[in-house]
């Protein structure tokens, strides 16, 4: 089983995100038997404990020392003494309608890339479980295991395009977006030739997947993944949601009906975010559940379920890309991961 976050079997975590705000610690998944590495993975500078930052056996949080070299940054801020421009404004850097009456911090490209730090850790503690889907895209899969060239057409929004991603963002480590970072992994597994049309668009919701028909027709994709969520979650009802993942999944099957469908389950946005109400964003994964209960062409990547199983212990600023709505590289690596899941299950 492939996971591009942890090692369960050996209690080894990799690169987790963490974004220091000023005067909070920085906290863990799970608690550390033994510390490998705290670095910047943009210069790749090493951090020293004792010097910039303080770990307790026994303790999930980093705490920064004086004098840390390590960013420390302030994501929120009042409205009436912000240093900075108001959404939707040119050089926007504070989303406006927080839920308390601040603003959230909104990072230009690689403004939350540049101050988090990733972390190298050993825990004997167990490690979340990737979502089990159902069933597989079993004709795909078949299609890869015998050598056949296969096509991939992906529908979605800003984060399926690939915002936050280091590789978007032109800066380092260059990380590519969860699609594309899960298809290549995917072609070196299988050895397999993949032609991938990522069709995803920033700011589209559901309604843009039939809009673009015409775009995607042609591409006699053997899958096709659903992407939408972030920015339907306020303007649809989960059920008025589902349809259209339905009119586009009908779509698709009439001209193609051999074809299978990947439904992803949408990240949540920053809790701290919520513009006009709360948004239950689990019962959007639910339709696509439901969807993929009734449907044995459809398969469902439950992202929203592991990112509030690891929002739960750990903070939305460890794993934004832009503070409100995008994810950052470990954001992207946790979707590839769930994504991949569904063609590695035994």
């Amino acid at each position: 089983m492939k996971n591009f976050l942890w090692d369960a079997s050996t209690g080894t975590v990799t690169g987790e995100s963490v974004l220091f705000r000023c005067g909070i610690a920085g906290k863990l998944l799970r608690t550390p038997e033994r510390i490998l590495k705290v670095y910047s993975p943009l210069t790749g500078e090493e951090y020293l404990a004792g010097r910039d930052y303080l770990w307790n056996t026994g303790s999930r949080e980093l705490v920064l020392l004086p004098g840390s070299k390590i960013p420390e940054v302030e994501v929120l801020s009042d409205p009436s003494t912000a240093d900075g421009i108001i959404y939707p404004e040119k050089g926007a850097t504070l989303m406006p309608r927080c839920i308390d009456g601040k603003v959230v911090r909104l990072g230009p490209p690689s403004w939350y890339a540049e101050h988090r730090v990733e972390v190298d850790y050993i825990t004997g503690e167990t490690l979340p479980e990737l979502p089990s889907p159902v069933r597989m895209p079993e004709k795909f899969i078949a299609k890869l295991r015998n050598g056949e060239k296969t096509v991939i057409t992906a529908l979605g929004d800003s984060i399926t395009f690939g915002w936050n991603s280091t590789f978007i963002c032109d800066c380092p480590p260059h990380q590519k977006p969860y699609l594309e970072f899960a298809v290549d992994d995917l072609r070196r597994t299988f050895n397999a030739e993949i032609e991938l049309h990522n069709r995803a668009v920033s700011s589209t919701g559901v309604k843009y997947g039939m809009d673009i028909y015409d775009q995607w027709a042609n591409d006699h994709a053997d899958l096709m993944v659903i992407a939408y969520g972030m920015n339907d979650f306020i303007h649809y009802t989960p059920a008025e949601y589902g349809k259209m993942v339905m009119d586009i999944i009908t779509a698709k099957s009439k001209l193609d009906p051999q074809s299978e469908f990947l439904l992803v389950a949408s990240m949540p946005r920053n809790p701290d975010w919520e513009p006009e109400k709360y948004v239950p964003h689990a019962e959007y994964a639910a339709i696509l559940h439901g969807i993929a209960a009734a449907r044995p062409d459809c398969c469902v990547a439950d992202v929203n379920n592991l990112w509030r199983t690891v929002m739960s212990e750990k903070n939305y600023y460890d794993m934004t890309g832009n503070g409100v709505n995008h994810a950052n590289d470990y954001g992207h690596r946790l979707y590839a991961a769930v994504v991949q899941n569904c063609f590695m299950m035994h």
